[in-house]
């Protein structure tokens, strides 16, 4: 990201894969003072460039067939600006939770005679007068920290807990709130919110109960998108048909987020090189094209020439032909179409050079141990490998899968990345590998071995 003199600089960097795992939209960070939730699709900044697009024709049709998008298309997370006189790069935050714990040590005596750490619970609004600081009753400022607890709901909707609501069962009390916490802290029986006003004290444990119904219907807050009313959404109905109510949500729990991503192998074709020249000048030229006239026309430029080659107008016409009109029909599977190749292909599977996606060889199995051959049809080796990775929603407290045939599950509710994109985000990876298929008629597995 962009640090001209005189700007604020980043609150941090993250890897262009880790955006796509960890660190996507609607994911929660922890920074050094705060914690925040990392922006939608329409916060990520590109600066005046381009978006940089990436081209893998098998997994763009896939997805604008699966979510109905014919226009649908795979782009780079903005990268970081090199320039520090440049537009800024990156991704929009926002602060998230609301509500933050102050760091005092201060003891609670409960009525059944056991202590525990207090500390004072509040909204940021309270704080932000006094420069995000807290008042002690000594009036000495103390730091603060970030709630560890949220609510979400199985649809990916996540907001701050309703803590005056919580403790006071909805009853109306301005107090101050405290937090009680005894033993480790991880024990939700034993941490407690408590009013200080009213002397109201409830364990956090009852919002964990099985379809607790005590942190209310969910509002359906998308945060990560901007700020309410025009993120939210309805929230909808569970599986049973009713609505969905709020689930307590540890921040920093392994179920907080699952990014929901679909892979292909970029795998070598006829019209491979046609593919690869128009690629090189479509963003700029060619998509503007009506016929094989306006290619001829912007054939004049020198970049579109020297890109071109020796293909023909019409030839390059019929392939930005294709590309306008949408997705084309794919009728096998994705993992099938890779399975097949390799299993199907001669010695020799594309060309072993620096440029190109994909190259990989038979191995000969002279030489290998009888009981291995018994078991073994075929070797390859991949010396060059090309993955493009798209992630296309996310989850929280369920984990979304694919099939063995690498084909999307959304069974578990999935949650929006952006606000009417028509764009996933993503990233490829360059790579090796070895593909050991076992023969389904003698190995005692019974199955083949996917790449």
């Amino acid at each position: 990201m962009s640090q001209n003199k005189g700007r604020k600089p980043p609150a941090g960097e993250i890897r262009q894969s880790q955006i796509l795992s960890s660190f996507g939209p609607g994911s929660m960070v922890d920074l050094p003072e705060t914690s925040i939730i990392m922006g939608g699709l329409n916060q990520w900044n590109y600066g005046k460039t381009e978006i940089p697009r990436i081209y893998e024709p098998r997994l763009e049709q896939y997805l604008q067939q699966k979510f109905g998008q014919p226009n649908l298309s795979l782009r780079e997370p903005p990268a970081s600006s090199q320039d520090p006189t440049g537009p800024r790069t990156g991704i929009q935050s926002f602060m998230f939770p609301g509500w933050f714990v102050a760091q005092v040590d201060e003891e609670f005596l409960a009525p059944s005679g056991k202590r525990y750490r207090t500390r004072p619970l509040m909204p940021w609004k309270k704080l932000a007068p006094h420069g995000g600081k807290y008042f002690d009753k000594d009036k000495k400022k103390r730091s603060v920290v970030p709630v560890r607890f949220v609510q979400a709901c199985v649809h990916g909707h996540i907001s701050d807990i309703n803590w005056r609501y919580f403790v006071h069962r909805g009853a109306s009390c301005v107090g101050e709130l405290w937090l009680d916490e005894g033993g480790t802290g991880n024990d939700f029986a034993d941490i407690f919110v408590r009013c200080e006003a009213c002397g109201k004290r409830r364990p956090l444990s009852d919002a964990t109960l099985p379809k607790s119904k005590e942190l209310g219907i969910c509002q359906g807050k998308r945060p990560w998108l901007g700020p309410a009313p025009h993120s939210s959404e309805a929230c909808g109905m569970d599986e049973d048909n009713r609505r969905v109510y709020n689930k307590l949500l540890v921040r920093s729990a392994s179920n907080a987020y699952f990014a929901q991503t679909s892979t292909v192998i970029s795998l070598p074709s006829s019209d491979a090189a046609i593919k690869e020249a128009v690629n090189l000048v479509y963003e700029d030229f060619l998509q503007y094209a009506e016929g094989a006239d306006d290619i001829a026309h912007d054939r004049k430029k020198k970049r579109v020439s020297e890109a071109l080659g020796e293909f023909s107008n019409d030839q390059i016409w019929e392939e930005v032909k294709q590309r306008k009109s949408g997705a084309r029909p794919e009728s096998k599977k994705i993992k099938q179409v890779e399975i097949e190749t390799l299993l199907s292909q001669p010695d020799e599977i594309g060309e072993d050079l620096p440029d190109k996606d994909f190259y990989a060889r038979n191995r000969s199995l002279d030489g290998l141990p009888d009981s291995l051959k018994a078991s073994v049809d075929r070797i390859v080796l991949v010396h060059r490998l090309r993955e493009v990775r798209a992630q296309v929603s996310f989850t929280r407290f369920e984990a979304p899968f694919s099939d063995i045939d690498g084909e999307l599950q959304l069974d578990v509710a999935p949650a929006a990345l952006g606000l009417e994109t028509d764009w996933f985000p993503a990233i490829e990876t360059k790579g090796e590998g070895i593909l050991s298929p076992l023969s389904l008629k003698r190995s005692p597995l019974g199955s083949n071995a996917m790449p």
